[in-house]
């Protein structure tokens, strides 16, 4: 076995053992033998199964969540990046997404992950909805829309599998309301 594996291997490995196996396939000896290294190698790089589950969530939150508000935050505010946001998280399968939150069911360190991970896009969109013209209510309103509407989107991607292009621009000036009228 003359494999090094990095830590970045190993959690790319875990996200990838996540969305296709679920979070009790995340242990030490079988993600090693499918990768063709020692349970050592693990070892070397997280010192025990609770440090590896942090970083796989950590990971999951960066990828899902702080870079997508980091990319939006480049478009122009308001109906742009609302515009983007709908497409990227109706238009793509959610498949990690729904093992973490299954994970979160039975974990409290994947729950409470979970939870940061709903206020930190809750936040977003509220502060998105709000610099398109919405009221403080009205914002709050249609944030916890769209992320009840995200979560559902996880569980039964069936219903929204047709949903793209005129329908999605649709569904983002319904959603920004009067606000998107009143700049027109």
């Amino acid at each position: 076995m003359t494999k090094r594996l990095t830590r970045d291997d190993w959690i790319a490995h875990g996200l990838v053992v996540l969305r296709d196996k679920g979070h009790e396939a995340l242990k030490a000896e079988p993600m090693a033998s499918a990768l063709g290294v020692s349970r050592g190698s693990f070892y070397w790089h997280f010192p025990s199964l609770g440090d590896f589950h942090g970083a796989i969530l950590r990971a999951w939150r960066s990828a899902t969540t702080e870079r997508v508000i980091a990319d939006l935050k480049g478009l122009p505010p308001g109906r742009d990046q609302l515009a983007t946001l709908i497409q990227r998280a109706i238009g793509n399968p959610q498949v990690i997404e729904k093992a973490v939150r299954r994970w979160g069911g039975v974990d409290p360190l994947a729950a409470a992950c979970v939870r940061e991970v709903d206020q930190l896009r809750f936040d977003y969109l509220d502060e998105l909805f709000r610099n398109a013209g919405a009221t403080g209510d009205e914002a709050a309103a249609r944030a916890t829309l769209l992320t009840w509407a995200f979560i559902g989107r996880t569980f039964a991607p069936d219903l929204v599998a047709g949903l793209q292009g005129a329908a999605i621009d649709d569904l983002t000036m319904l959603l920004l309301g009067r606000e998107q009228e009143d700049q027109s």
